[in-house]
């Protein structure tokens, strides 16, 4: 069985001339990512600096209750970039396959999620060993 040979230059071709056939839904795709990734952690900030949290002390009600609406929404927000990514991804592989995405592909992780978090995982624990 005999293997073809790598090509750097054509894989570079091939990458610039992806990128400019679909540059402006990569810069929509991305700037989408990027907002919407970073809204809970904007909304969490806001919740915790809130003035009517100020007042309470840290075993009030009330900062116990800003406390866990901030939890909520970064873990919220860690979901959804990792969903996120997840679709980043497939927008990538189906560019290299030649196909067309859409925006909707950003969030389709239908079957592969937990795979991915576990690999998330996995990949986390390798660079702590390392």
């Amino acid at each position: 069985m005999r293997t073809a040979k790598f090509s750097y230059f054509q894989s570079l071709r091939f990458a610039w001339e992806t990128w400019k056939h679909n540059v402006w839904f990569l810069v929509g795709v991305t700037f989408l990512f990027l907002v919407v990734a970073f809204v809970p952690s904007l909304l969490a900030g806001l919740v915790t600096s809130l003035p009517i949290w100020m007042g309470a002390d840290s075993s009030s009600g009330l900062h116990i209750a800003a406390q866990f609406i901030a939890i909520v929404l970064y873990i919220g927000g860690y979901v959804l970039q990792l969903i996120m990514g997840i679709g980043f991804i497939k927008i990538l592989l189906n560019f290299c396959d030649q196909k067309k995405s859409t925006v909707g592909d950003l969030f389709r992780t239908k079957g592969i999620f937990w795979r991915y978090v576990g690999g998330v995982i996995l990949y986390s624990l390798l660079m702590l060993a390392g």
